[in-house]
Protein backbone atom coordinates (compact mmCIF):
# COMPACT_ATOMS: atom_id res chain seq x y z
CA UNK A 1 0.00 0.00 0.00
CA UNK A 2 1.03 3.52 -0.75
CA UNK A 3 -0.34 6.43 1.55
CA UNK A 4 -0.28 10.01 0.44
CA UNK A 5 -0.98 12.20 3.28
CA UNK A 6 -3.47 14.84 1.98
CA UNK A 7 -1.81 17.85 4.33
CA UNK A 8 -0.89 21.13 3.44
CA UNK A 9 3.08 21.28 4.85
CA UNK A 10 4.91 25.01 4.80
CA UNK A 11 8.81 24.69 6.07
CA UNK A 12 11.03 25.66 7.54
CA UNK A 13 7.93 25.72 10.39
CA UNK A 14 7.32 25.65 14.12
CA UNK A 15 3.50 25.22 13.92
CA UNK A 16 2.42 22.12 15.95
CA UNK A 17 0.27 20.33 13.48
CA UNK A 18 2.74 20.87 11.04
CA UNK A 19 5.49 18.91 12.93
CA UNK A 20 2.75 16.18 14.08
CA UNK A 21 2.31 15.36 10.74
CA UNK A 22 5.14 14.97 9.61
CA UNK A 23 6.28 12.68 13.11
CA UNK A 24 3.35 10.63 11.67
CA UNK A 25 4.64 10.44 8.27
CA UNK A 26 8.30 9.86 9.45
CA UNK A 27 6.12 6.78 11.61
CA UNK A 28 4.55 5.36 8.73
CA UNK A 29 7.60 5.28 6.49
CA UNK A 30 9.57 3.66 9.36
CA UNK A 31 6.97 0.95 9.54
CA UNK A 32 7.73 0.15 5.90
CA UNK A 33 4.66 1.30 4.24
CA UNK A 34 5.74 3.80 1.44
CA UNK A 35 4.58 7.30 2.32
CA UNK A 36 4.10 10.50 0.60
CA UNK A 37 4.10 14.14 1.39
CA UNK A 38 3.50 17.48 -0.63
CA UNK A 39 5.34 20.13 1.42
CA UNK A 40 5.87 23.81 0.24
CA UNK A 41 9.64 25.17 0.91
CA UNK A 42 10.18 28.61 1.12
CA UNK A 43 13.89 28.37 0.04
CA UNK A 44 16.47 25.05 0.17
CA UNK A 45 15.51 21.99 -0.82
CA UNK A 46 14.78 18.49 0.18
CA UNK A 47 18.32 18.04 2.03
CA UNK A 48 17.55 21.32 3.89
CA UNK A 49 13.82 20.24 5.00
CA UNK A 50 15.47 17.02 6.39
CA UNK A 51 18.36 19.04 7.99
CA UNK A 52 15.28 21.33 9.86
CA UNK A 53 13.36 18.93 10.91
CA UNK A 54 16.45 16.55 12.29
CA UNK A 55 18.28 19.47 14.06
CA UNK A 56 14.70 21.54 15.10
CA UNK A 57 12.60 18.74 16.29
CA UNK A 58 14.41 15.01 16.09
CA UNK A 59 12.43 13.79 13.26
CA UNK A 60 13.79 11.41 10.43
CA UNK A 61 12.90 11.07 6.94
CA UNK A 62 13.32 7.49 6.37
CA UNK A 63 13.49 6.22 3.06
CA UNK A 64 9.85 4.58 2.34
CA UNK A 65 9.00 8.33 3.06
CA UNK A 66 8.64 10.61 -0.43
CA UNK A 67 8.86 14.08 0.16
CA UNK A 68 8.22 15.31 -3.09
CA UNK A 69 8.62 19.33 -2.39
CA UNK A 70 6.83 21.75 -4.24
CA UNK A 71 8.98 25.02 -4.06
CA UNK A 72 6.95 28.35 -2.77
CA UNK A 73 6.02 31.01 -5.01
CA UNK A 74 2.96 31.66 -3.27
CA UNK A 75 -0.09 30.21 -1.74
CA UNK A 76 -1.83 29.94 -5.28
CA UNK A 77 0.52 28.24 -7.24
CA UNK A 78 1.31 25.75 -4.03
CA UNK A 79 -2.23 24.81 -4.00
CA UNK A 80 -2.94 24.04 -7.80
CA UNK A 81 0.46 21.77 -7.74
CA UNK A 82 -0.90 20.12 -4.60
CA UNK A 83 -4.49 19.46 -5.67
CA UNK A 84 -3.20 18.28 -8.60
CA UNK A 85 -1.16 15.64 -7.32
CA UNK A 86 -4.12 14.92 -5.10
CA UNK A 87 -6.34 14.69 -7.88
CA UNK A 88 -4.03 11.97 -9.35
CA UNK A 89 -3.66 10.22 -6.12
CA UNK A 90 -7.50 9.60 -6.11
CA UNK A 91 -6.87 7.72 -9.11
CA UNK A 92 -4.19 5.52 -8.62
CA UNK A 93 -4.14 1.76 -7.97
CA UNK A 94 -2.86 0.64 -4.59
CA UNK A 95 -2.51 4.01 -2.93
CA UNK A 96 -4.89 5.10 -0.28
CA UNK A 97 -5.53 8.48 1.37
CA UNK A 98 -5.40 10.18 4.75
CA UNK A 99 -6.44 13.74 5.74
CA UNK A 100 -6.18 15.05 9.19
CA UNK A 101 -8.15 18.07 8.48
CA UNK A 102 -12.25 17.99 7.30
CA UNK A 103 -11.32 20.23 4.08
CA UNK A 104 -8.92 18.29 2.73
CA UNK A 105 -11.29 15.06 3.47
CA UNK A 106 -14.12 16.36 1.38
CA UNK A 107 -11.65 17.65 -1.18
CA UNK A 108 -10.23 13.84 -1.66
CA UNK A 109 -13.74 12.38 -1.74
CA UNK A 110 -15.31 15.05 -4.57
CA UNK A 111 -12.22 14.55 -6.43
CA UNK A 112 -12.79 11.05 -6.41
CA UNK A 113 -16.28 11.44 -7.35
CA UNK A 114 -15.28 13.14 -10.43
CA UNK A 115 -13.18 11.06 -11.81
CA UNK A 116 -14.25 7.84 -10.66
CA UNK A 117 -11.00 7.66 -8.70
CA UNK A 118 -11.29 4.52 -6.31
CA UNK A 119 -8.63 5.24 -3.92
CA UNK A 120 -9.58 4.71 -0.23
CA UNK A 121 -9.80 7.94 1.72
CA UNK A 122 -9.26 7.84 5.62
CA UNK A 123 -10.08 10.54 7.78
CA UNK A 124 -8.19 11.55 10.87
CA UNK A 125 -10.85 13.39 13.11
CA UNK A 126 -9.67 15.80 15.88
CA UNK A 127 -12.59 18.55 16.65
CA UNK A 128 -16.35 18.86 16.68
CA UNK A 129 -16.19 21.41 14.11
CA UNK A 130 -17.83 21.78 10.60
CA UNK A 131 -20.79 19.64 10.91
CA UNK A 132 -22.39 19.61 7.65
CA UNK A 133 -19.26 19.00 6.41
CA UNK A 134 -18.27 15.68 8.77
CA UNK A 135 -21.74 14.90 8.10
CA UNK A 136 -20.59 14.35 4.33
CA UNK A 137 -17.55 12.85 5.36
CA UNK A 138 -18.52 10.01 7.77
CA UNK A 139 -21.28 9.37 4.92
CA UNK A 140 -18.44 8.73 2.08
CA UNK A 141 -15.23 8.12 4.23
CA UNK A 142 -13.69 4.23 3.99
CA UNK A 143 -12.70 4.68 7.46
CA UNK A 144 -12.27 7.41 10.58
CA UNK A 145 -9.34 7.47 12.76
CA UNK A 146 -10.58 9.57 16.28
CA UNK A 147 -8.31 11.09 18.26
CA UNK A 148 -10.24 10.04 21.37
CA UNK A 149 -13.11 8.27 22.53
CA UNK A 150 -15.15 11.39 23.29
CA UNK A 151 -15.35 12.40 19.18
CA UNK A 152 -16.32 8.99 18.23
CA UNK A 153 -19.02 8.52 20.66
CA UNK A 154 -20.38 12.57 19.21
CA UNK A 155 -19.64 11.03 15.60
CA UNK A 156 -22.23 8.26 16.76
CA UNK A 157 -24.59 10.08 18.25
CA UNK A 158 -24.42 13.44 16.54
CA UNK A 159 -24.35 11.74 12.94
CA UNK A 160 -25.67 7.70 13.31
CA UNK A 161 -21.88 6.97 12.52
CA UNK A 162 -21.89 3.41 12.58
CA UNK A 163 -18.86 2.43 9.74
CA UNK A 164 -15.00 1.47 10.68
CA UNK A 165 -13.32 3.60 12.99
CA UNK A 166 -10.31 3.40 15.61
CA UNK A 167 -9.45 5.78 18.52
CA UNK A 168 -5.92 6.61 18.26
CA UNK A 169 -4.71 9.26 20.47
CA UNK A 170 -1.72 11.25 19.50
CA UNK A 171 1.78 10.21 19.79
CA UNK A 172 5.16 11.56 21.04
CA UNK A 173 8.58 11.90 19.93
CA UNK A 174 10.59 9.44 22.33
CA UNK A 175 14.23 10.93 20.65
CA UNK A 176 12.81 14.48 22.40
CA UNK A 177 11.34 12.73 25.43
CA UNK A 178 13.62 10.25 26.61
CA UNK A 179 14.31 9.40 30.21
CA UNK A 180 17.39 11.45 31.30
CA UNK A 181 20.22 8.87 32.56
CA UNK A 182 20.76 9.82 36.35
CA UNK A 183 17.85 11.38 37.47
CA UNK A 184 16.86 10.08 40.79
CA UNK A 185 14.20 10.73 43.46
CA UNK A 186 14.96 13.46 46.35
CA UNK A 187 16.68 11.47 49.59
CA UNK A 188 15.65 13.06 53.09
CA UNK A 189 12.84 15.09 54.29
CA UNK A 190 14.49 18.47 53.60
CA UNK A 191 15.93 17.88 50.42
CA UNK A 192 14.73 20.23 47.79
CA UNK A 193 11.43 18.82 45.55
CA UNK A 194 11.56 20.49 41.99
CA UNK A 195 7.78 20.58 40.26
CA UNK A 196 7.65 20.97 37.27
CA UNK A 197 5.18 21.81 33.88
CA UNK A 198 6.19 22.49 30.54
CA UNK A 199 4.23 23.73 27.65
CA UNK A 200 2.71 27.25 27.09
CA UNK A 201 1.81 29.07 30.06
CA UNK A 202 -1.87 29.96 29.58
CA UNK A 203 -4.73 30.76 32.10
CA UNK A 204 -6.30 28.05 29.70
CA UNK A 205 -4.20 25.44 30.84
CA UNK A 206 -4.49 25.84 34.27
CA UNK A 207 -0.99 27.14 34.97
CA UNK A 208 -2.50 29.79 38.05
CA UNK A 209 -3.33 26.48 39.79
CA UNK A 210 0.22 25.98 39.90
CA UNK A 211 1.14 29.06 41.71
CA UNK A 212 -1.84 28.29 44.13
CA UNK A 213 -0.58 24.78 44.29
CA UNK A 214 3.22 26.04 45.22
CA UNK A 215 1.63 28.67 48.26
CA UNK A 216 0.55 25.94 49.81
CA UNK A 217 3.47 23.95 49.94
CA UNK A 218 6.86 24.11 52.17
CA UNK A 219 9.66 26.10 51.46
CA UNK A 220 11.58 23.36 49.80
CA UNK A 221 9.50 22.79 47.07
CA UNK A 222 10.12 24.65 43.68
CA UNK A 223 8.06 25.09 40.32
CA UNK A 224 9.87 24.88 37.40
CA UNK A 225 8.20 26.17 34.21
CA UNK A 226 9.31 25.42 30.71
CA UNK A 227 7.13 27.43 28.24
CA UNK A 228 6.50 30.90 26.60
CA UNK A 229 4.39 33.45 28.80
CA UNK A 230 1.17 33.85 27.02
CA UNK A 231 -0.71 35.17 29.04
CA UNK A 232 -4.00 37.58 28.24
CA UNK A 233 -3.37 39.80 31.26
CA UNK A 234 0.60 40.48 31.90
CA UNK A 235 0.01 42.34 35.09
CA UNK A 236 -2.27 39.43 36.24
CA UNK A 237 0.35 36.79 35.92
CA UNK A 238 2.76 39.13 37.85
CA UNK A 239 0.76 39.27 40.86
CA UNK A 240 -0.22 35.70 40.52
CA UNK A 241 3.67 34.69 40.45
CA UNK A 242 4.55 37.27 43.34
CA UNK A 243 1.54 35.81 45.86
CA UNK A 244 3.79 32.74 46.07
CA UNK A 245 5.40 33.22 49.26
CA UNK A 246 9.54 33.60 48.26
CA UNK A 247 8.97 33.06 44.42
CA UNK A 248 12.00 34.67 43.66
CA UNK A 249 14.18 31.53 45.09
CA UNK A 250 11.40 28.88 44.25
CA UNK A 251 9.68 29.72 40.62
CA UNK A 252 11.92 29.06 37.68
CA UNK A 253 10.57 30.78 34.62
CA UNK A 254 12.63 28.82 31.97
CA UNK A 255 10.99 30.19 29.13
CA UNK A 256 10.28 29.36 25.63
CA UNK A 257 13.18 26.54 24.41
CA UNK A 258 13.98 24.66 21.24
CA UNK A 259 11.93 21.41 21.14
CA UNK A 260 15.47 19.18 20.93
CA UNK A 261 15.95 20.83 24.79
CA UNK A 262 12.88 19.95 26.66
CA UNK A 263 14.37 16.96 28.24
CA UNK A 264 17.55 19.23 29.10
CA UNK A 265 15.91 21.73 30.40
CA UNK A 266 13.38 19.77 32.64
CA UNK A 267 16.91 18.04 33.56
CA UNK A 268 16.70 17.64 37.80
CA UNK A 269 12.79 17.94 38.06
CA UNK A 270 11.34 15.27 40.37
CA UNK A 271 7.54 15.46 39.58
CA UNK A 272 5.42 16.95 36.62
CA UNK A 273 2.11 18.21 37.72
CA UNK A 274 -0.65 18.29 35.28
CA UNK A 275 -3.84 20.96 36.35
CA UNK A 276 -6.87 21.31 34.74
CA UNK A 277 -8.22 24.46 32.98
CA UNK A 278 -10.77 25.96 35.02
CA UNK A 279 -14.34 24.50 34.81
CA UNK A 280 -12.82 21.79 32.27
CA UNK A 281 -11.07 18.68 31.40
CA UNK A 282 -7.26 18.64 30.27
CA UNK A 283 -7.45 16.42 27.08
CA UNK A 284 -3.86 16.51 26.14
CA UNK A 285 -3.03 13.03 25.76
CA UNK A 286 0.39 14.53 24.90
CA UNK A 287 1.73 16.22 27.51
CA UNK A 288 1.04 13.09 29.31
CA UNK A 289 2.71 10.64 26.69
CA UNK A 290 5.83 13.11 27.05
CA UNK A 291 6.31 13.66 30.99
CA UNK A 292 5.89 9.40 30.61
CA UNK A 293 8.75 9.44 28.41
CA UNK A 294 10.52 11.70 30.52
CA UNK A 295 9.86 9.14 33.31
CA UNK A 296 8.41 11.53 35.88
CA UNK A 297 6.26 10.94 38.41
CA UNK A 298 2.79 12.47 37.69
CA UNK A 299 0.84 14.79 39.98
CA UNK A 300 -2.54 15.18 37.73
CA UNK A 301 -5.70 16.84 38.17
CA UNK A 302 -9.43 14.52 37.96
CA UNK A 303 -10.25 16.38 35.14
CA UNK A 304 -6.95 14.70 33.17
CA UNK A 305 -7.67 12.59 30.54
CA UNK A 306 -4.92 9.78 31.97
CA UNK A 307 -3.30 7.89 28.88
CA UNK A 308 -4.34 3.93 28.42
CA UNK A 309 -3.22 1.54 30.60
CA UNK A 310 -1.93 4.16 33.60
CA UNK A 311 -3.10 3.16 37.60
CA UNK A 312 -3.28 5.19 40.49
CA UNK A 313 -0.05 5.10 42.75
CA UNK A 314 1.68 3.00 39.97
CA UNK A 315 1.85 6.06 37.09
CA UNK A 316 0.42 8.79 39.13
CA UNK A 317 -1.46 10.35 42.08
CA UNK A 318 -4.69 12.40 41.10
CA UNK A 319 -5.91 14.93 43.25
CA UNK A 320 -9.20 15.23 45.10
CA UNK A 321 -10.47 17.62 43.28
CA UNK A 322 -9.21 20.71 40.65
CA UNK A 323 -8.01 23.59 42.78
CA UNK A 324 -4.63 24.24 43.44
CA UNK A 325 -4.98 23.14 47.29
CA UNK A 326 -5.73 19.92 46.38
CA UNK A 327 -2.81 19.46 43.95
CA UNK A 328 -0.37 20.34 46.82
CA UNK A 329 -2.06 17.63 49.05
CA UNK A 330 -1.41 15.34 46.24
CA UNK A 331 2.08 16.48 45.85
CA UNK A 332 2.62 15.96 49.45
CA UNK A 333 1.41 12.43 49.62
CA UNK A 334 3.86 11.24 46.90
CA UNK A 335 6.55 13.06 47.97
CA UNK A 336 6.32 12.82 51.61
CA UNK A 337 6.99 9.93 53.80
CA UNK A 338 9.99 7.84 54.25
CA UNK A 339 9.33 5.73 51.73
CA UNK A 340 8.89 8.06 49.24
CA UNK A 341 12.63 8.18 47.12
CA UNK A 342 11.61 4.33 46.23
CA UNK A 343 8.03 4.71 45.48
CA UNK A 344 9.29 8.11 42.85
CA UNK A 345 11.78 5.56 42.01
CA UNK A 346 9.42 2.98 40.64
CA UNK A 347 7.21 5.31 39.91
CA UNK A 348 9.49 6.66 37.39
CA UNK A 349 10.47 3.00 35.83
CA UNK A 350 6.46 1.93 35.68
CA UNK A 351 6.19 5.31 33.41
CA UNK A 352 9.13 4.63 31.30
CA UNK A 353 8.03 1.22 30.47
CA UNK A 354 4.31 2.65 29.57
CA UNK A 355 5.16 5.23 27.38
CA UNK A 356 6.54 3.34 24.20
CA UNK A 357 3.06 2.30 23.74
CA UNK A 358 2.16 5.71 23.40
CA UNK A 359 4.83 6.86 20.55
CA UNK A 360 4.11 7.95 17.01
CA UNK A 361 5.46 4.75 15.78
CA UNK A 362 3.52 2.77 17.70
CA UNK A 363 0.27 4.88 16.49
CA UNK A 364 1.28 4.16 13.10
CA UNK A 365 1.37 0.63 13.63
CA UNK A 366 -2.08 0.80 15.18
CA UNK A 367 -3.15 2.68 12.51
CA UNK A 368 -2.13 0.61 9.93
CA UNK A 369 -3.48 -2.39 11.18
CA UNK A 370 -7.12 -0.47 10.96
CA UNK A 371 -6.71 0.71 7.31
CA UNK A 372 -5.51 -3.11 6.27
CA UNK A 373 -8.16 -4.80 8.37
CA UNK A 374 -10.72 -2.23 6.98
CA UNK A 375 -9.84 -2.60 3.03
CA UNK A 376 -9.40 -6.27 3.62
CA UNK A 377 -13.72 -6.67 4.72
CA UNK A 378 -14.64 -3.76 1.72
Amino acid sequence: MRLVIAKKLRFPQTAANHIQAVNMASAFAACGVETEIYPALRGGDTRALAAHLADDYAVDLPSALRVRAIPFHGPTLYDAVFHWRLLHAVRTTGTALLAREAKPAALLLRLRQLTGGRAPVFFEMHQQRHEELTRRILAEATGVIFIDEALQIWARERFGYAGPGVVAPSGFNPRIFAHLAGDAAPAGRDAPITLCHFGSLTPEKGVAQLFDMLARLPERYRLLLVGGVAWPDPDDFRRRLEAVPGWEQRVILAGRVAPTQVASALRGADVAVIPAPPGGEYFSQIKIYEALGLGLPLAVSPRTRLAEGMREGVHHVTASGPDGSHLAEAVLALTNGPDAPGRMAAMRASNVALAAGFTWQARARRILDFMHGTLSTA
